[in-house]
């Protein structure tokens, strides 16, 4: 699933470099012939960003990137990475993005991680040693005392969340065709397994909450904030509720086929360990859920008082 990534990070090459790099990297990434992935998680921060131990530090027209990454998409097949690196400062002050080739020197794969499922593609640890980009590489500027370079990676990030919304949906139907097939077609007792209420009201929840993913997935890809990324808010929704559909529709599947929900001769066990990691990947359900919540609750602070008795529209 490459797509993924590079949803995020050409679309900032686009946006936000010189002419001379977006002339090296667009023409390629849209032929197909360099894939450019997204290199954020560590060992140790996982998801707390601001605990960020990879840095950046300018040398002479160069930036020497120093660290290590875990989990990062992409592994051997791509050609680049959108890599954050600490710039300076502490927290997400400083914290900034930087376009690196793998076949720079001081950049290395140290090792690629088996998954339960996206095999497809290599998740790997790799390791900055020195690794000296040019200084035009620098996509979003880390700068300790502001946390703007943060903020536009965030940004990018909501086109990634996007993204993997969309593959959820996809599998979500596809669970849903399977299921629908297989209780239409599989008797028992004489009768189709559709002819049962109980299954029935399972598919209809289905149904019903795959129209609702739908529809928080089309909103955040409409709409955009002024440099043209998806926001925030309607990203994580819309991410949040396809991820969690996209598992839960994938073990419906496989309750209802039985026996053959669990053979790997059929779709659907492969489908639930495809789809499992979407939970994660892009934004824990766990972080979505604390970017819904700090939203929806700031409409509700006593700060949020306009002044004249009234509050600002909710979210």
């Amino acid at each position: 699933m490459p797509s993924s990534p590079v949803v995020c990070a050409a679309p900032t090459a686009a946006r936000r470099t010189s002419e001379s790099l977006q002339e090296r990297y667009l023409p390629e990434v849209i032929a197909g012939r360099r894939l450019i992935g997204i290199s954020i998680t560590e060992e140790r921060a996982g998801s707390s960003l601001a605990e960020t131990e990879t840095t950046a530090k300018l040398d002479d027209g160069y930036v020497v990137l120093s660290g290590r990454k875990a989990f990062t998409t992409g592994g051997r097949d791509f050609g680049s990475f959108l890599v954050m690196a600490r710039f300076g400062g502490t927290g997400v002050r400083g914290l900034g993005g930087v376009i690196v080739d793998t076949e720079t020197p001081g950049f290395s794969v140290e090792r690629t991680i088996p998954k339960m499922g996206g095999n497809a593609i290599e998740e790997a640890a790799i390791r900055f040693d020195g690794c000296r980009v040019p200084a035009d590489q620098v996509l979003a500027p880390g700068d300790p005392q502001s946390t703007s370079g943060f903020k536009l990676m965030m940004q990018a990030y909501n086109q990634l969340r996007c993204g993997i919304a969309a593959i959820c949906l996809g599998v979500a139907q596809a669970a849903l065709d399977e299921i629908g097939t297989h209780l239409t077609t599989r008797h028992q007792s004489g009768v189709p397994l559709a002819s049962f209420q109980g299954l029935r009201w399972r598919v209809a929840e289905l149904a019903a909450d795959l129209e609702a993913a739908r529809l928080l997935t089309y909103r955040a890809a409409q709409l955009s904030d002024a440099l043209g990324f998806p926001t925030q808010y309607e990203t994580a929704l819309a991410k949040l509720a396809a991820s969690r559909l996209a598992v839960q529709a994938a073990d419906e599947a496989v309750q209802m086929l039985g026996w053959r929900g669990v053979a790997r001769e059929f779709p659907a066990e492969r489908r639930y360990r495809e789809v499992r990691g979407w939970t994660i990947a892009g934004g824990t359900t766990e972080a979505l859920l604390e970017v819904v919540g700090a939203r929806v609750l700031r409409h509700y602070a006593p700060d949020a008082d306009t002044g004249n008795g009234h509050r600002p529209s909710p979210p």
